[in-house]
């Protein structure tokens, strides 16, 4: 299974992607900014996938695969959206529009196996 890092300002989603993810037996790292995602990056942090909001405080999550991406990331990145017209961020892999069943944000996932 995949190791993903999950990116969200709101702890209640950030919670329930871990214990959803896990569930599928992916190991699941959290951080509540793209800010706190690049120091976990920093810091030697391994992901297979990252899952990301769009909209959070500071960096967005669209800004945040950008500078991943021109760091030469190639991990698999994904972004979930409340603007359900959003259906494409440079750099993602995939963009999923809240609200979603889990189902689709598990094949999102599974995609990077």
């Amino acid at each position: 299974m995949s190791r993903i890092l999950v990116v969200d300002d709101d702890q209640v989603i950030r919670e329930l992607l871990r214990e959803c993810l896990s569930a599928e037996g992916h190991e699941v790292c959290e951080a509540a900014s793209a800010e706190e995602a690049l120091k976990l990056i920093a810091s030697g942090i391994k992901f297979d996938v990252m899952v990301t909001d769009m909209e959070m405080p500071g960096q967005s999550g669209a800004e945040l695969i950008g500078g991943l991406r021109q760091r030469g990331f190639r991990q698999r990145m994904v972004v979930v959206s409340g603007q359900s017209w959003l259906d494409v961020v440079p750099g993602a892999d995939d963009v999923i529009a809240k609200p979603f069943h889990l189902e689709r944000l598990i094949d999102a996932v599974r995609r990077s196996d």
